[in-house]
């Protein structure tokens, strides 16, 4: 069957079921747009299943489909229901979703050259609402969304504003590559969704970004960016290894969890001197039994007496900054916040912060702990280039999450605190825009690498793999012995792949692409998994979430109780027509719902909420009047539940087991070959 063929096949089956809820739903807007919607995304999942780019989200495919078929743009109106509906100066909501009905038709019927039924043209009205030509809302300069139409120069692009006047703008990309940072543009394609981070506009129209983001909606995690950029060599690569090396059970892993435990239990403690170093050691010990047990560098007293030193060492520094060192930054312990969660659909980028101060007057206080070396030689004073990025973007993300600016807008100060620094242990240090720029090139040149591994080719996957054992880009400059060491163990983690079979590297492509493929759905709810995403926590509205029965919203703070050191929170549930499909055992993220007119049935249309600060959980118990919830990670819960009078409840589609796969498909290589025979 031919694909335009198939394409009016599919078009038949939507014009009927357009028909049959406006039979149904015509007395219900909401339902009915919704419905329509649903269509929408099936047709053009259909639409686009056949054309060799790979789209992360409706916006890209829709973009793609008007361009190719010259179709109306007012099709966006439909993409962008419910948020827009109560925008116009209509008659009824009814009118408005009726026209919406008649858009998608006359879109179908572009597309599809299938025309419309007679009988569904008799329910459709082809006509405009009042407002159409006036939008409602302005365009918000400093986040600017787009999709790519065409590549005119090498600087410079056609895009698709993705707002509401549908406009087509010029862009201009030069000022990236010359003062900003950005290295390459290679990955800027026809078809890509970008970002444009406070763009201004030159005497010729164009608009000019300081940063761009490559597919927004795809969020890198923080410390995966910081890890491409290492003092012996910086490249996206690295990213890639990270994927395929395991990670070591080493006295230095150890030490890193008992750290990160440390700051846990002093900060969430009401007295630091009713805690000494062997208590925390004994119940991070008995928190990981197996772990301790296996790691070979504890294997004899002599090793693990130096550790037990070694722990005391850090919890003597860590003490001695949280006590002496933080009250003179102006940090009290009721504004602090243990391991937040933090998500940027404008940056596209995701992270866990260790400590996180904001006090009454807007003063932000980021603080990130490492338990590993300081820079070589230390000036007592510099931090490691690994280290700068990641704190460089946790002042992204929180300026993002906290005031909706940059970073230079707001009042944040960062440090890195060296918990193995006997002198100077806590650092500052503040980022500039080459430097964030820098950074955000190699977050999307990582965005880049994803998209060729879901590419599905053989040979541009093993492509990746060959530059990525290209030992050339680690840095001639760095101590000779040293660089040796950097490619000795670079070679044992290639070598699996190297000494491979054609059979059992076909093997492991395709299965490493599949993963990727699954992971990037996962997370932009790219094809059919649009709705079950970790992209639609901010695309979809609080309204479409009710009506799939995913959200427990306007969720009141009650009581605490601490069970076998484990925060559990007790919510009351205020409102009684909301259900839900949570269960029991369901892993969540709790966030802070700051819209202040919940209970409008207009707000929760328009709302997309601030879902920026993540508190993960999961579900103990629930009732129609209360849910419990166990909390991840300590929180003082002064300065984390009652400064939010709602906090709204939803499931976690943010899985990292797509990494350990990966990491296992690498594993299967380095195996006997006997166990590989067995595949």
């Amino acid at each position: 069957m031919s694909v335009h063929s198939n394409i009016t096949k599919i078009a038949e089956q939507c014009y009927l079921q357009i028909q049959e809820i406006l039979d149904t739903n015509r007395n219900e807007p909401t339902l009915l747009g919704l419905g329509l919607k649903s269509i929408l995304n099936h047709f053009v999942n259909e639409v686009c299943s056949g054309e060799p780019i790979r789209f992360s989200n409706l916006f890209s495919q829709l973009t793609f489909i008007q361009n190719k078929y010259s179709s109306s743009s007012r099709i966006h109106l439909l993409r962008r229901f419910p948020r827009r509906h109560n925008r116009f100066q209509t008659n009824s909501n009814e009118e408005y979703v009726i026209y919406l009905a008649d858009q998608l038709s006359i879109f179908i019927e572009k597309v599809s050259q299938k025309t419309i039924p007679t009988s569904l043209c008799v329910l459709i009205q082809h006509t405009i609402p009042n407002e159409y030509d006036h939008p409602f809302s302005k365009r918000n300069k400093g986040n600017l969304r787009v999709c790519i139409i065409e590549k005119k120069s090498t600087y410079e692009y056609m895009a698709h504003i993705d707002d509401d006047t549908d406009q087509h703008i010029q862009i201009q990309l030069e000022q990236l590559c010359s003062r900003n940072g950005f290295e390459t543009l290679d990955y800027v394609e026809v078809g890509n969704v970008l970002q444009l981070i406070n763009p201004s506009i030159n005497e010729n129209g164009q608009y000019c970004p300081q940063y761009i983001i490559l597919e927004p909606d795809y969020l890198v995690d923080v410390t995966a960016i910081a890890e491409c950029m290492q003092d012996y060599a910086v490249s996206p690569l690295w990213y890639l290894r990270k994927k395929i090396e395991a990670i070591p059970n080493s006295r230095y892993i150890r030490l890193g969890n008992y750290a990160n435990r440390v700051v846990d239990d002093l900060l969430s403690s009401n007295s630091d001197s009713s805690i000494d170093h062997l208590q925390i050691l004994r119940s991070d010990f008995a928190a990981n039994p197996i772990a301790y047990s296996t790691c070979f560098d504890l294997s004899d007293d002599s090793r693990l007496k130096q550790y037990v030193k070694d722990a005391k060492m850090h919890f003597d520094t860590i003490k001695s900054v949280i006590e002496k060192q933080l009250p003179s930054l102006g940090i009290q312990r009721n504004t602090i916040s243990l391991e937040p969660a933090f998500i940027s659909a404008r940056f596209g980028i995701q992270g866990r912060l260790d400590i996180l101060s904001q006090d009454e007057i807007g003063n932000i206080r980021i603080i990130e702990l490492k338990s590993g070396s300081t820079p070589f030689p230390d000036d007592k004073t510099s931090v490691k280039i690994n280290h700068q990025a990641q704190l460089y973007l946790y002042y992204q993300l929180v300026a993002d999450a906290l005031n909706g600016t940059s970073h230079s807008q707001t009042n944040i100060q960062g440090y890195i605190l060296y918990s193995k620094s006997r002198s100077s242990p806590l650092r500052f240090d503040a980022p500039n825009i080459q430097r964030v720029g820098r950074i955000f090139d190699i977050r999307n040149q990582i965005v880049r690498i994803e998209k060729q591994l879901i590419s599905d080719s053989f040979e541009i996957t093993n492509s990746l793999f060959e530059k990525l054992a290209d030992e050339r880009k680690f840095d001639p400059s760095i101590n000779p012995k040293f660089r040796s060491i950097l490619i000795d163990q670079h070679r044992k983690i290639m070598r699996p792949i190297k000494m491979a079979s054609p059979t059992e590297l076909h093997y492991f492509y395709s299965f490493f692409q599949f993963i990727a493929s699954e992971q990037f759905m996962a997370k932009t709810g790219m094809g059919d998994r649009r709705g079950r995403s970790q992209a639609s926590l901010w695309l979809k509205t609080t309204l479409e979430k009710e009506k799939a029965f995913e959200i427990l919203d306007q969720l009141v703070f009650k009581s605490l109780d601490l069970v076998f050191d484990k925060q559990v929170i007790c919510f009351s549930r205020t409102r009684s027509d909301i259900y839900t499909n949570f269960r029991v055992g369901d892993i969540c993220i709790l966030y802070p719902n700051r819209v202040l007119d919940i209970n409008s049935f207009e707000s929760r249309i328009d709302q997309k909420n601030s879902i920026h600060l993540i508190l993960k959980c999961h579900i103990q118990s629930i009732t129609d009047k209360k849910v419990i919830v166990q909390l991840r990670h300590k929180q003082d819960i002064d300065s984390s539940f009652t400064k939010y009078s709602h906090w709204t409840l939803e499931l976690d589609h943010m899985d990292h087991s797509y990494v350990a796969q990966q990491r296992n498909l690498h594993q299967f290589l380095s195996a006997d070959q006997a166990i590989k025979q067995l595949v």
